[in-house]
């Protein structure tokens, strides 16, 4: 028996030691899914990764949801953020606008054809209810403000000091959001 149980107990260390592995790795992955972060982010101080308010790392680990703020109306908004959350993802990136574009409620961004002088606040109050959905889940929102051109499209590239008050005043928004 002692022979027997000799064989057995090398084998049995290993078998050990990689499940501790397995479950070791498997809480950390699972505590990165639950982690919750204090943004605003900041890059690290050896510049090679982004950390939270904490100094804890934080893996940019997002989402396209390009079209996430005119294609969405509050609670398919809702819904997918909470879904997104489920699966892990700590990032939404999205855009802010297409001018042209009106969003589920057939309101635009701007009041005067893509005049960036003149905001709809209607619009932008949907954005914030939104980002304040993602603050809720400790989702950080990463947004592109405007697309600019791209294929012969090039609207918005006249207006970018406009740009930079609304950009601005959208980030003072919340803590959550990178532009």
């Amino acid at each position: 028996m002692e022979k027997l149980y000799a064989q057995i107990k090398p084998n049995t260390s290993k078998i050990m030691k990689k499940t501790v592995c397995i479950l070791l790795l498997f809480c950390g992955f699972v505590g990165v899914g639950l982690a919750q972060f204090k943004y605003p982010l900041k890059v690290s101080e050896n510049k090679r990764y982004f950390i939270d308010q904490n100094k804890k790392p934080f893996l940019y680990n997002a989402d396209t949801g390009w079209f996430l703020f005119w294609k969405l109306g509050k609670e398919e908004a809702k819904e997918y953020l909470s879904i997104r959350k489920s699966q892990k993802f700590n990032v939404i990136q999205t855009m802010l606008m297409l001018p042209e574009e009106a969003n589920r409620e057939g309101i635009r961004p701007f009041k005067n054809d893509n005049d960036f002088s003149t905001l709809n606040e209607a619009y932008f109050d949907h954005v914030e209810w939104v980002v304040k959905e993602a603050d809720k889940l400790n989702l950080l929102i990463g947004i592109v403000p405007v697309w600019i051109g791209c294929c012969n499209s090039d609207w918005g590239g006249n207006n970018l000091p406009m740009q930079k008050n609304w950009v601005d005043i959208l980030v003072n928004a919340s803590p959550g959001i990178v532009i």
